[in-house]
C-alpha cells in the first residue's frame, strides 16, 4: 500500500509542482524524508529510489531556461563513469567465474553486489545529465547527480571564480563530485557563512567554500555576479530609508 501511495502521490506532485525550480529527484527525497521517521535512514532510501528512478525510468529531460547551466558536456566525467562501469562489469565476470567453482553462495553474491553498483552508477551519471544548476533572482539551485538539492542564497556569496588546481581536504569546503579527485572542478564559490549540504548515504557537511564543475564557466560567473549588482541595488534604498529613520 505504501508503494501506491507514493507513486501517486509522486504522479500528482510531478504534475502540479514548478519542475524548473523542482525536479524530480527533489519531489522523490522530500517525500521519503517526510514519511520516513528516521533522518538518516530517510536520506538513504532516498539516494536508492532516486537511483533505481534516474537508472531505469527517466529517459528525457525537463524544461530548460537560459539560466540552467549542465556540468558534464566539457568535464569528460561520462567518460570517467563508463569506464569504471566496464571495468567493474569485467572484474565482476572474472572473479564470478572464479567463485563460482568453489563457492556457488559467495558467487551470487558478488554478482549482485557488482550489479547494484553498477545500477547506483548508472543512475548517477543520468541524473548527472537531467538535473541541471539553476540561476533565480535570489538564489542558485546546485543540483549534482543524486547528491541532494543545494540552495545558496545570492547574498551569502563572498567570491565566485574560476578555480581549476589542487585542494586540501576540509570539513570547510564540500566538492560536488562522487568521485572526488578524480571529477574535475572549475567553480569555487566562497560563502559569508557555513551552509548545510547533505551529501549521498546521509552524511552532512556545512562548509563555507564549494567546488563543482560548470560548463559555460564563464556565462555562469558573468550571470551570478549581475544577479548579485542588481540584490545590491535593490537593497540601497531600503538601507537609505533604514539609516534616514533612525
Amino acid at each position: 500500500m505504501k508503494a501506491f501511495q507514493f507513486i501517486r502521490n509522486f504522479r500528482k506532485a510531478a504534475r502540479q509542482k514548478d519542475t524548473i525550480e523542482q525536479d524530480e529527484y527533489s519531489i522523490i527525497s522530500d517525500y521519503l524524508k517526510e514519511s520516513i521517521p528516521f533522518k538518516k535512514l530517510g536520506k538513504t532510501i532516498a539516494f536508492e529510489v532516486c537511483s533505481f528512478y534516474y537508472c531505469f525510468i527517466k529517459w528525457t529531460g525537463n524544461k530548460n531556461n537560459q539560466n540552467n547551466f549542465s556540468g558534464y558536456r566539457e568535464s569528460g566525467v561520462s567518460a570517467l563513469y563508463i569506464g569504471l562501469m566496464l571495468a567493474s562489469g569485467f572484474e565482476a565476470i572474472g572473479l564470478h567465474v572464479f567463485l563460482i567453482s568453489r563457492s556457488k553462495i559467495a558467487a551470487i553474491l558478488f554478482l549482485v553486489l557488482h550489479i547494484y553498483l553498477i545500477i547506483n552508477l548508472t543512475g548517477h551519471l543520468k541524473a548527472i545529465f537531467f538535473r541541471n544548476h539553476l540561476i533565480l533572482s535570489q538564489k542558485i539551485v546546485i543540483r549534482y547527480g543524486l547528491f541532494d538539492t543545494l540552495e545558496i542564497p545570492i547574498d551569502s556569496i563572498i567570491t565566485l571564480q574560476k578555480f581549476e588546481g589542487d585542494y586540501d581536504k576540509s570539513n570547510q569546503l564540500v566538492k560536488f563530485a562522487l568521485l572526488g579527485k578524480l571529477e574535475p572542478h572549475n567553480i569555487s564559490i566562497e560563502l559569508k557563512n557555513s551552509i548545510k549540504v547533505n551529501l549521498p548515504f546521509g552524511i552532512t557537511k556545512q562548509p563555507k567554500k564549494i567546488l563543482l564543475y560548470i560548463d559555460n564557466a564563464n556565462d555562469f560567473i558573468k550571470i551570478v555576479k549581475d544577479k548579485i549588482e542588481e540584490n545590491k541595488t535593490l537593497l540601497k534604498p531600503k538601507t537609505l530609508q533604514m539609516e534616514k529613520s533612525m
